[in-house]
């Protein structure tokens, strides 16, 4: 429709900006930020929507994938695969519709089969991009960049940075429900993507790129964030299940801008000591991306730009 037309149509995240002439037309998704092969399926991922499916061979879409009708509401981006187990984990915000703090967490099977879902309420709706799971816990980070119907409906950005909101990190057993979540609470910061999560005894140890707040999106205000606060930095969160308290460790591993962490995935969710993630070396990189590959030695605390 959008090619028929010239022009955009539609829009990601706030359907009441959609042009008029696509006033109640039903989509896919646009499917566009990852691909994850697992189960005999080729999945196109957006986080707004249900995955879509592609041929493995000639890449032509087959459509959008619902698990055999098991799978409600959306599904992330960013799934993660036990390497033991072969299983697909993944979770879904805005799972009873458009802005809510209803989230899912679902479990396919090495065969691609839905065999657990769960739906729980979040402290608020926000914007979640991203988790991780260990061999034992799963981890969902709910940070400040809140969604709005209220703003929606004003046409104002749907997402927006609340900072006075604080974050919540919610923890469940793997072996429990999410009636098991146990939530933490720590200051304002934004987690677009997480290097590798594991558990040791008591403790659950994230290695993040973590923001001071949230890049892109405006202030609830309406001001824009500030570029100085928009630059993540690889950081460590340890949480511990046996202490009496909701608060948690956060600790800087390397002082330079890092994102789009990643790792062996045949450690995903246990132990590991080395990462990579995109670096920037300039000494004023503010606005100008990355420019160079890091390798960080989780052990030892020390990376090498490449």
């Amino acid at each position: 429709m959008e090619n028929e037309a010239n022009e955009s149509l539609f829009t990601i995240f706030n359907p009441t900006q959609n042009d008029p002439r696509v006033a109640g037309v039903t989509t896919n998704g646009v499917a566009n930020t990852n691909i994850v092969w697992h189960g005999g399926k080729l999945l196109a991922l957006a986080e707004s929507n249900a995955p879509f499916e592609l041929d493995p061979i000639s890449l032509e879409s087959k459509g959008s994938w619902n698990f055999d009708d098991k799978l409600q509401g959306p599904m992330t981006a960013h799934p993660k695969i036990d390497p033991e187990t072969g299983e697909m984990l993944f979770f879904g915000y805005n799972a009873r519709g458009i802005i809510s703090e209803k989230m899912s967490f679902h479990v396919a099977d090495k065969e691609g089969n839905l065999t657990r879902s769960e739906f729980f309420d979040a402290p608020y709706a926000a914007m979640v991009h991203d988790f991780i799971a260990t061999k034992d816990h799963v981890i969902f980070p709910i940070m400040p960049l809140t969604g709005s119907m209220d703003r929606a409906m004003r046409g104002a950005p749907v997402y927006a940075w609340e900072p006075d909101k604080g974050s919540y990190i919610g923890i469940m057993p793997r072996s429990g429900t999410a009636e098991n979540i146990r939530w933490f609470k720590g200051d304002p910061a934004y987690v677009f993507h997480f290097m590798n999560a594991h558990t040791d005894g008591d403790a659950v140890i994230c290695d993040v790129c973590e923001y001071d707040e949230a890049p892109f999106f405006p202030h609830a205000d309406g001001s824009k964030p500030n570029p100085l606060k928009s630059r993540a930095k690889l950081k460590r969160w340890t949480f511990d299940l046996s202490g009496t308290t909701d608060d948690y460790i956060v600790e800087i591993l390397d002082d330079s801008i890092s994102e789009f962490p990643r790792l062996d995935d045949r450690f995903a969710g246990l132990k590991y000591r080395h990462g990579y993630f995109a670096c920037n070396t300039l000494s004023d990189p503010v606005g100008r991306g990355y420019n160079a590959l890091a390798h960080n030695r989780s052990q030892y605390r020390r990376n090498k730009a490449l």
